[in-house]
């Protein structure tokens, strides 16, 4: 994977409440420390009532400042899919999980970009 500077937040926010502590990374993660820790700083932007999830139009924003452009029906839809728990809001693990499979999905695409096999 290139690049994960996208990650870094392009400004702190000073918030009146108080932000729970990190939680601990997830055990079946496969992404690194750094990068974990650095998605975790961008959802505590975009949980705007700290409530631990963010709704689809806080996902939404939260999906584009990483650099996904997607439309309402397809965040929607990802919702939908990512929310395990089906209480219509998306938490850090839920975000995490689809996050590692969308770098992975990329670092194999790129090997087969370099194998000139796509």
């Amino acid at each position: 994977v290139s690049s994960l500077s996208f990650l870094v937040p392009r400004r702190e926010q000073a918030s009146p409440i108080q932000t729970p502590p990190l939680q601990p990374l997830p055990e079946d993660s496969s992404l690194d420390e750094e990068t974990l820790r650095l998605l975790r700083l961008k959802f505590r932007l975009y949980d705007i009532d700290h409530s631990g999830t963010v709704d689809a139009a806080e996902f939404s924003a939260l999906l584009f400042d990483l650099g996904f452009r997607l439309g309402k029906r397809t965040v929607t839809s990802l919702v939908d899919e990512l929310d395990i728990n089906r209480n219509g809001k998306i938490d850090f693990d839920e975000l995490a999980a689809w996050y590692a499979e969308m770098v992975k999905r990329e670092a194999e695409l790129e090997v087969r970009r370099q194998a000139g096999v796509v």
